[in-house]
């Protein structure tokens, strides 16, 4: 990378400065590449390399997710619902733009929210419907303050939130949102190999209606499809 070939002439702190503006750059890059195209085009390793990068957060989703949403999220044929925001929002408002698909994001950080809402103005991406919804307390979980006038058949949900160490985990997702998902609903859990993650699943099992299974190598997530219980 640019900032390795300068490490032994430039200082510390000119090298920080052109790491991120190197990170800004390739952002930039692979946001540009991602709509460039008004028909489905599988995501290419450079513009993978470009938005994981650029991104760069530990916490992202990994680039096998990543396909499998950009590919999920233009083919779906209903609503998208994202449970957590960051790079996947980016794809998916970029695939809002061309597909002129209804995405709503779930975000109970406000700053974080802030955050990405400054990100997605920068890149004129404001085609997703980005909420700030804290979590909110029931008896054995939380889940976020959901919008009264959340859409009914969503068909596609990526769940990369609340946090894991939110009272009950991810498991609010099908009691409090069973009845706004479709019958096909796919949802693609992040982090499926965490033991909090597993419990929810195991339990999401027994209680609803689902099909599972795993996926991924280098980071596995789980796809749950339904019917899912009301």
């Amino acid at each position: 990378m640019l900032t390795d070939l300068l490490r032994p002439v430039v200082p510390a702190g000119a090298r920080r400065w052109l790491r991120q503006w190197d990170r800004e750059r390739r952002l930039t890059r692979g946001i540009k590449r991602l709509r460039q195209h008004d028909t489905f085009i599988p995501m290419s390793v450079e513009t993978l390399d470009d938005l994981v990068y650029g991104w760069n957060n530990p916490w992202s989703l990994r680039q096998e997710l990543i396909c499998q949403l950009w590919d999920d999220a233009w083919h779906t044929r209903g609503p998208i619902l994202e449970c957590g925001s960051g790079l996947s929002t980016i794809l998916l408002a970029a695939v809002a733009e061309k597909r002129k698909k209804e995405v709503i994001v779930l975000e109970h950080d406000f700053r974080w929210h802030q955050r990405m809402t400054r990100v997605l103005e920068t890149f004129g991406l404001m085609t997703v419907r980005l909420v700030h919804a804290p979590l909110v307390e029931s008896a054995t979980y939380s889940w976020y303050d959901v919008p009264s006038d959340l859409p009914v058949g969503i068909t596609l949900v990526i769940c990369d939130g609340p946090p894991g160490e939110t009272r009950g985990g991810r498991y609010g997702l099908l009691p409090r949102m069973g009845r706004h998902l479709s019958p096909d609903c796919v949802i693609l859990v992040d982090d499926a190999a965490r033991p909090g993650e597993q419990a929810v699943l195991e339990r999401w099992a027994e209680e609803f209606s689902i099909r599972r299974r795993e996926a991924g190598v280098v980071k596995p997530y789980e796809v749950v499809e339904g019917p899912v219980a009301r």
